[in-house]
């Protein structure tokens, strides 16, 4: 008698759906909640050659084309909104478009409520469905509704030398001060914020900034601040007086304790710091409470996949994929994060951090059980080359799997579903679901698998043809 009866597995089916939903909860912090990312495992690599996601055509106003955009934010329907800053405008881009829309701005530079002049961040309100924007030049915080039809913005907030923005999970919003040197946070609808880091002149002490620009908060309220001149990112817990550098901090520099004018940051749930820096061309990671970073990618200055100038903005998304806003080279680059596993002449390249535990010496993805009472695992798949692959798993009790192209859409499991494979034969033995499909170089690809945790299991990953995924 097979061990799950058809309505056990539909029940666990959606059980399933609902640990994703929870787990893109956390992935997509920054828009449903404050930003926080989820835990990246720290063995966690990136592909060394981004993928240009917008722009990439040189200099220029068309609607494939930047003049040195500075950030960008993602929101849940894979839609990126670009700070086009040498345009004055407001770029959307959807990701895998050839190219953007102008949202916001994109009239000339101006002070009108219809245009911008010099943006340099932007980040979506949910609440309302729209836009908050730093409109530099014109010494304002700009609302813009997403709406068809909108032509132009209301002033939030005048008078402030704005240059990076955040908010937090109960809508305050954190402004950035270049010319004041300090944080503030701002109830919205109210013009009176308060100091939250930066509560002196200008100046290299703990209670002192020099040109702070983007900013971050985590789920405790701390505020996180790209402390450019002084080449550091600060920390000021919630209500502290003073604060803690958490990255740099030695002055200008290349060595790995250094940074040269950081700008965009993410942190995760374990305060693990992710900064541009920006003069030296790189994206590092400091662990919390390192004393040195490491690159995760650029570090030379050139226009090559591999190399970046003067990147500013950084958003992670979906499964720990690194989208840098390029300045320098107007364009955004996406930087995947992957582990290659290899048996033999077949490669399999895996996002590690979808995956509960990876053995980095075969193409066996591996999960032992024994915590609650049941669960799935999404692991993230990218062919280098087209051909045909197969996947095949093993265990002593019934496994399900399902083949979706990316991006898979919780709310709607049928969507982008590529091939599934479960069986309801009552013969007694365990049965292994056999994916074969033909799969695209560089398409992306979620295998999801689900089953009982109390027995362990492997999946197999194998290329018919011994070519190179």
């Amino acid at each position: 008698m097979n061990m799950f009866d058809s309505k056990t597995k539909l029940l666990y089916y959606y059980a399933s759906i609902l640990l994703i939903l929870s787990f893109l909860n956390q992935v997509n912090g920054r828009i449903i909640d404050t930003g926080v990312l989820r835990n990246v495992s720290a063995n966690a690599r990136w592909e060394q050659n981004g993928v240009t996601v917008a722009g990439g055509h040189g200099k220029g106003n068309a609607n494939d084309q930047f003049e040195y955009p500075y950030s960008l934010f993602v929101d849940d329907d894979q839609m990126m909104i670009i700070t086009d800053s040498g345009n004055d405008r407001i770029i959307q881009w959807k990701m895998n478009d050839t190219n953007g829309k102008v949202v916001a701005g994109g009239h000339g530079k101006g002070n009108r409520l219809n245009q911008l002049n010099r943006p340099t961040d932007v980040l979506i309100d949910a609440e309302t469905d729209s836009l908050i924007i730093c409109d530099k030049e014109n010494r304002r915080v700009v609302q813009w509704s997403r709406r068809n039809g909108t032509t132009q913005g209301e002033i939030l907030l005048d008078n402030i030398s704005c240059y990076g923005l955040a908010m937090d999970n109960q809508r305050y919003l954190y402004i950035s001060d270049y010319q004041k040197h300090e944080v503030r946070r701002y109830q919205i609808g109210n013009k009176n914020g308060t100091i939250v880091a930066g509560r002196k002149k200008r100046g290299a002490g703990v209670n002192q900034l020099y040109r702070p620009t983007h900013i971050f908060i985590d789920r405790e309220k701390a505020v996180y601040v790209s402390d450019t001149f002084n080449h550091r990112v600060m920390k000021w817990n919630k209500g502290a007086k003073k604060g803690i550098v958490v990255a740099g901090g030695h002055r200008a520099g290349m060595a790995l304790t250094q940074l040269w004018h950081p700008s965009g940051i993410f942190v995760d749930t374990l305060g693990t710091i992710y900064v541009v820096d920006s003069s030296n061309h790189r994206v590092m990671r400091w662990p919390k409470e390192a004393k040195q970073g490491t690159v995760l990618v650029g570090g030379n200055r050139g226009e090559r996949a591999k190399e970046l100038v003067n990147p500013n903005g950084l958003f992670f998304y979906g499964h720990g994929n690194i989208y840098v806003v390029d300045s320098g080279n107007h364009r955004v680059q996406r930087f995947s994060t992957e582990v290659a596993l290899s048996n033999g002449n077949n490669m399999v390249s895996i996002a590690s951090n979808y995956s509960s535990s990876l053995d980095m010496h075969s193409s066996t993805f591996t999960r032992k059980g024994g915590v609650g009472i049941f669960y799935f695992e999404a692991i993230h798949i990218t062919p280098k080359r087209t051909g045909n692959y197969t996947f095949r798993s093993y265990s002593t009790i019934d496994g399900y799997g399902y083949l979706y192209m990316n991006p898979f859409d919780p709310s709607n499991v049928t969507s982008n579903l590529l091939t599934s494979a479960d069986d309801d034969d009552e013969s007694g033995t365990s049965d292994q679901f056999f994916i074969s499909y033909t799969l695209q170089a560089g398409k992306s690809t979620i295998l999801k698998s689900h089953r009982s945790p109390i027995f362990n299991m492997k999946i197999m990953f194998h290329r018919k043809n011994n070519s190179t995924v």
